[in-house]
């Protein structure tokens, strides 16, 4: 490969590794300042995704929230109790953040809220 061609594949994988990373970045945040914004945010974060992603958004809520007395309470543990813990989060965000926690995770059950 010549010199020319390298940087030019080079220049086209940062563009693309760009591209791939603010799509995932950008998008519905949770809004937790409120139980009624938080139902309305978090429903068109789940709509918004794939059902694979939703999936994986649902995992990483349990791990990310682990770590938080919101979860920690009972085994039935509504979002909205935890929705401070999510305010401002994206889906992004909450895969980024639940990779950080260490530790076992003691898994119970998120369910939704009751207006859902």
């Amino acid at each position: 490969m010549t010199a020319s061609r390298i940087v030019f594949s080079r220049s086209v994988l940062v563009a693309w590794l760009t591209l791939e990373v603010s799509c995932t970045t950008i998008g519905t945040r949770i809004d937790g300042t409120s139980e009624q914004s938080f139902n309305k945010t978090h429903g068109e974060l789940i709509e918004s995704l794939s059902p694979e992603n939703r999936m994986r958004l649902t995992f990483a809520e349990i791990i990310y929230l682990s770590k938080f007395d919101c979860a920690r309470r009972n085994l039935q543990t509504s979002l909205v109790d935890c929705r401070r813990e999510l305010d401002g989060k994206g889906f992004a965000d909450i895969l980024r953040l639940s990779k950080q926690v260490k530790g076992k995770v003691k898994v119970g059950f998120i369910v939704p809220s009751p207006s859902e």
